[in-house]
């Protein structure tokens, strides 16, 4: 899968500061909210994850990435 990826991304201050706003405003786990957090300074448009509970969480908060299971986006994606 890594082999897939286009680009890396460093953990920066800002987003420190953003995981920290994220787990201060939800339920969702300190690594989560970095995943999370990464997932938006990388502009992407889904995180995908088969943590229901971190899916769920990060689903109920304003967040600019959509979090979602992988079978769920590929059905998505190909209908």
């Amino acid at each position: 899968m890594y082999s897939l990826c286009s680009s890396e991304i460093s953990v920066t201050e800002d987003i420190v500061d953003r995981a920290l706003e994220i787990r201060e405003n939800s339920n969702i786990r300190t690594k989560d909210s970095i995943h999370l957090a990464c997932a938006e300074a990388a502009g992407v448009d889904v995180l995908l994850t088969t943590d229901k509970k971190f899916m769920n969480n990060a689903n109920r908060i304003p967040a600019k990435v959509k979090v979602m299971n992988p079978t769920e986006w590929l059905l998505e994606v190909i209908s």
